[in-house]
């Protein structure tokens, strides 16, 4: 999914978690983005979005910031380059330490350290508030 820096109240959030079925990252995450939208000014969710959408929910191209930054404006793969799944479609329940240092480790060898950093900092939010906040 591609986001553009001004569209961010145009993204289709999930209304609602039905608390009996097995949400995935990506709906847990957005889920927390709609109900914390009134709350948070536009430069932080700006930064939000800019760290969930292609480093945790994904997919996330190899190669070069300048292939990322292609990847997330026409939402095409550069040629020779592969799509990496990161941890959007995986069921909440299946979100182990394990997968999570893994997810880690493969996002800072394919980006930075520091970058992966951040975003796992902002996906302890969002799986722990779901897990007993809907």
């Amino acid at each position: 999914m591609t986001v553009s820096p001004n569209k961010f109240d145009g993204v289709t959030l999930v209304a609602s978690l039905d608390t009996q079925a097995n949400p995935t990252v990506e709906e847990i995450v957005r889920y927390y983005l709609q109900i914390r939208r009134p709350e948070i000014k536009e430069p932080p969710y700006r930064s939000y979005w800019t760290q969930v959408v292609p480093y945790i929910i994904g997919p996330l191209p190899t190669g070069s910031k300048h292939h990322r930054w292609l990847f997330s404006h026409t939402g095409e793969c550069p040629e020779g380059q592969q799509l990496v799944q990161m941890l959007g479609p995986l069921p909440l329940a299946d979100l182990t330490t394990a997968r999570i240092r893994y997810w880690h480790r493969m996002l800072a060898e394919q980006v930075s350290n520091s970058t992966a950093k951040v975003a796992k900092k902002k996906l302890a939010c969002s799986p722990g508030f779901g897990r007993g906040g809907f």
